[in-house]
Parts: structure tokens; sequence; C-alpha cells
């Protein structure tokens, strides 16, 4: 059995969703991990600012594990 993957110190992942079942869930989905091996996950949504109509990617992030 492979090993679990574990990012390094101040480092981390992000993914594309490829299928999303409504259009709530995020599109990229990811993790790092920060100083004392502290692991956060992240969900990201495409975004187009209202004013400026320029694309970004809307941010969460919470300690990972939690609701």
């Amino acid at each position: 059995m492979a090993k679990k993957y574990r990012n390094k110190e101040n480092q981390g992942v992000m993914f594309r969703k490829r299928y999303k079942e409504n259009a709530n869930q995020p599109d990229f989905v990811g993790s790092f991990t920060i100083e004392n091996g502290r692991e956060y996950e992240f969900a990201g949504w495409h975004a187009t600012g209202r004013k400026s109509l320029k694309p970004y990617v809307r941010l969460r992030v919470k300690p990972k594990g939690r609701g």
C-alpha cells in the first residue's frame, strides 16, 4: 500500500475539481502545512470582479479535519 503524501513545511498542493454536483462546490481544492506541522485545507471558486470584470479565485481556508 502506498504511503500517504504529506506536504513539506510551508508548502501545499492545489487541484482543479473535475466534477461538481452543484454550482456552490469549489472549483479548486487543496491543502498546505505551516510551521509546527499544522495542516490546513482550502477551497477556491472562480469569480469575476463586479466593477473591474477581472477574473480571480475566491478562497476559504480552515484547519484540516474541521467541519
